[in-house]
């Protein structure tokens, strides 16, 4: 399959914060061949309100910066579709599911240690979870639309299961506890994965691993010694 590595060692490397594009392979290349590009980690989805999104009228609640400790009930004769949270102090996820057209969800750069609740969400296609407080995220698997997830910034060491998230296109698992690559084979759709700052220390079998959809994967600054074996 065509596939993109980034790799750099012992380095850290600045996430860009504007949106960029993923940079596609030129020509075929054979199954295990991969080609190093500049040393940037490209994040080709955001979490802004895009335009397509916009042209659908979607109702959108804004609680960003607000210093809230808990997520309140929710006006029941409101269905939102996308809900912003960020930069909070938001330890649990509660409340959320009477919103059964939530289409996007950011909970970034809070305290969150519960996101349970976030299962019975089966509308959603964006989540943000990036800089939080998980070491889990198994109750995702039921998130048979999911389209895009970050969860940067986490004690996260297994992503196991993701593998039940068909529709997933791009995975942010960078800045975790991660120190293997595992089996994503069942994640179809994936074109994306992001790995930075982990603990991975060996590509050995990673190549199996990888669905044959994978465009983009980013592994600098984790504990690789060796990237010929």
């Amino acid at each position: 399959f065509n596939l993109i590595m980034q790799v750099a060692q012992h380095r850290a490397v600045p996430i860009r914060q504007e949106q960029t594009t993923i940079h596609w392979p030129t020509e075929a290349m054979s199954p295990r061949s991969t080609t190093t590009v500049p040393n940037r980690i490209y994040q080709p989805l955001n979490f802004s309100i895009d335009d397509r999104l916009s042209e659908q009228h979607l109702t959108r609640l804004d609680l960003c910066s607000k210093n809230l400790k808990k997520i309140e009930k929710l006006q029941t004769n409101i269905s939102f579709n996308v809900v912003l949270l960020d930069h909070n102090d938001i330890s649990k996820v509660e409340h959320l599911d009477v919103l059964t057209h939530l289409i996007q969800l950011s909970i970034s750069h809070n305290r969150l240690i519960d996101i349970r609740l976030i299962s019975r969400l089966k509308t959603l296609q964006k989540l943000n979870l990036s800089h939080n407080s998980l070491d889990s995220i198994d109750c995702l698997r039921t998130l048979q639309n999911l389209v895009m997830l970050n969860i940067a910034g986490n004690n996260i060491q297994n992503i196991n299961a993701l593998n039940a998230c068909h529709s997933l296109q791009s995975l942010d698992a960078s800045d975790n506890a991660i120190r293997q690559i595992e089996d994503l084979t069942h994640i179809t759709s994936l074109k994306y994965l992001n790995l930075h700052k982990n603990l991975i220390d060996t590509l050995s079998s990673a190549p199996r691993y990888w669905p044959k959809s994978l465009h983009t994967i980013v592994i600098s600054d984790n504990e690789i010694k060796d990237l010929t074996e």
